[in-house]
């Protein structure tokens, strides 16, 4: 796995945990969480994952959604 800053490759592996900061434009995986998580308001579940944040893009809204997305923090994604 590799983490990918402004579509830049790095070999810096990706932690699957928690995120010490918001990473606006970085690849972000389902299973991370960051300080600033706010959850979408329509949503399935109250988990503080990536997943349901409201600043992560998985395309959830397309055809097929990312299986890793992008942290748009400040800009709310979703609601």
């Amino acid at each position: 796995m590799e983490l990918r800053m402004n579509g830049e490759r790095s070999l810096v592996p990706c932690s699957l945990g928690a995120l010490q900061k918001p990473c606006p434009g970085c690849s972000v995986w389902p299973q991370q969480r960051c300080p600033v998580f706010t959850g979408r308001r329509v949503g399935l579940c109250s988990v503080q994952r990536c997943w349901f944040c409201r600043y992560a893009n998985f395309h959830l809204q397309e055809g097929t959604a990312l299986e890793v997305g992008v942290c748009c923090w400040p800009k709310a994604q979703m609601d």
